[in-house]
């Protein structure tokens, strides 16, 4: 009877444990989203071929 109890015990600590490690990352789940798609997006852009800011506006040659 104590090792079916402890048993319980231990399996709703670990019920417990996951549940707080999903909401945790699931309020976090936007943040995440956009680096990961920012981080998808950067990958198409070459390094060393892009202009700063106030000369991306004209079309350079490639």
């Amino acid at each position: 009877i104590y090792i079916t109890t402890s048993i319980i015990i231990l399996l709703n600590m670990l019920i417990a444990m996951l549940s707080n490690s999903f909401s945790s990352v699931s309020s976090n789940v936007e943040v995440e989203w956009r680096f990961a798609r920012s981080r998808e997006m950067l990958k198409y852009i070459p390094k060393g071929r892009t202009l700063p800011p106030p000369f991306n506006l004209i079309p350079s040659p490639k």
